[in-house]
């Protein structure tokens, strides 16, 4: 979600992920879904706090 979300795309990716994140209902033809806007942000959550704890170490 966040290589999606952060300018990145899915070439080069099998294409049954793209189909997978469609059917979970995170992503459309062309944008994330509310759902999907939920969870990555939750992931760039996680993503910034495992950094921190990484460079507090």
């Amino acid at each position: 979600m966040i290589k999606l979300f952060g300018g990145g795309s899915l070439n080069g990716d099998a294409p049954i992920e793209t189909v997978n994140l469609m059917r979970l209902g995170l992503i459309t033809e062309n944008d994330l879904t509310s759902a999907g806007l939920e969870l990555f942000i939750a992931a760039f959550k996680a993503q910034r706090e495992a950094r921190r704890s990484e460079l507090m170490a």
